[in-house]
């Protein structure tokens, strides 16, 4: 059966190395726990996630300092699938196709977990204000920032005259 995700899980997959000389079209090697922040599916079935990093180190329990306007702390409480606290990075993030070359089949039973219920709303806020609305078909590093819509009407005098019956002289 086939890994299928929702928004707001917390899982493990293969975030791709985003370093300068690395391709991030390319998972890593190592597992890490990323939360899901939006899901889409492709016309042939195939879902992708817009996934977030999410790190161990330097958290406000390590001792680091507090999260900044783009990050999140959620707690290893039952149900988070967390075994410490976790810092989620809202400006690395990536869509990314839930397969096994992402998401391995053996990581699907590893603590798959949810963001707690009262961190929901902080959770959703996080969402709408860093992250785009449409996940990329590519997997490639996404950069946060506004979305901006232009609208714009060309009205023509051409319009706007009626239309007047043909004369017969």
């Amino acid at each position: 059966m086939a890994l299928r995700l929702n928004p707001l899980d917390i899982v493990r997959c293969r975030f791709p190395e985003g370093h300068p000389h690395g391709d991030p079209t390319v998972p890593s090697n190592e597992l890490h726990r990323v939360l899901v922040v939006r899901t889409t599916q492709d016309a042939d079935g195939s879902q992708w996630a817009l996934v977030v990093f999410g790190t161990g180190q330097n958290t406000t329990n390590k001792g680091g300092q507090p999260c900044s306007f783009n990050q999140m702390e959620i707690d290893a409480l039952p149900g988070t699938g967390l075994t410490t606290q976790t810092r989620f990075h809202f400006d690395k993030n990536v869509g990314i196709k839930v397969d096994d070359a992402w998401f391995p089949a053996d990581s699907a039973g590893l603590a798959r977990g949810h963001v707690p219920q009262l961190q929901k709303p902080e959770a959703l806020r996080m969402i709408d204000q860093h992250l785009p609305l449409q996940i990329s078909a590519s997997p490639k590093l996404a950069k946060p920032g506004p979305v901006q819509v232009e609208i714009k009407k060309k009205f023509s005098m051409a319009n706007l005259r009626p239309k007047l019956p043909p004369s017969d002289s």
